[in-house]
């Protein structure tokens, strides 16, 4: 009996570097890291520690690289874009306005200050 077979769907952060690794392809694949992109847009991507901290509010990776917690987190991370559908955790569809992020930023309200005098 496999663990693996054709019909299993593989669930991972950045899973191209497991696969290559492991000199495996596989069709099915779910990975968290192209699942929410980065604001930058490819090639950038956000690790899986700091998904972890924005979407799960928990610290990962703390004492060092553990599979079995990352794995683990993959599948919450993957639960949660189920679950609020597929525009949760894009950068455009997170509820904040880069406007709103800009007019706390310190040097913004420096010069609507200077600006005011």
């Amino acid at each position: 009996m496999a663990l693996v077979d054709a019909d299993t769907f593989l669930v991972g952060h950045s899973l191209e570097n497991d696969l290559v690794a492991l000199k495996l392809m596989h069709a099915n694949c779910i990975d968290t890291a192209l699942l929410y992109p980065h604001n930058k847009g490819p090639p950038f991507k956000f690790s899986l520690k700091s998904l972890a901290e924005r979407y799960l509010s928990k610290q990962i990776q703390v004492s060092g690289h553990n599979p079995i917690e990352d794995a683990r987190t993959a599948m919450e991370l993957l639960r949660l874009k189920l679950h609020f559908g597929p525009g949760f955790g894009e950068f455009e569809n997170d509820g904040v306005s880069i406007c709103k992020i800009l007019s706390g930023h310190k040097r913004v309200r420096d010069v609507e200050q200077s600006d005011s005098l």
